[in-house]
């Protein structure tokens, strides 16, 4: 899999907002998770595969979370944009 992330502390209830020039899986995800995701364990993320830009994600709690832009093909490279509102 390729994927990049941004990684922010963020604040409950905020919003995330990924720009994508073309489809691709937006995760949401606390450290703990994301460390599983890199050593491609099973891990719980918020979001999904999407297929219209942007994606909107809701932060469920204050911390650092990242938040991930994986390519669904795996020598493509998706562009996008994090927004946090």
């Amino acid at each position: 899999m390729k994927y990049r992330y941004v990684e922010r502390y963020l604040y409950k209830d905020q919003r995330v907002r990924v720009y994508l020039d073309s489809e691709a899986k937006v995760l949401l995800m606390d450290l703990p998770n994301f460390r599983k995701y890199r050593e491609n364990k099973p891990c719980f993320s918020y979001g999904g595969m999407v297929k219209k830009s942007p994606a909107y994600l809701k932060v469920p709690h204050n911390g650092f979370w990242y938040v991930v832009v994986e390519s669904p093909v795996k020598k493509g490279t998706v562009r996008y944009t994090v927004s946090i509102g």
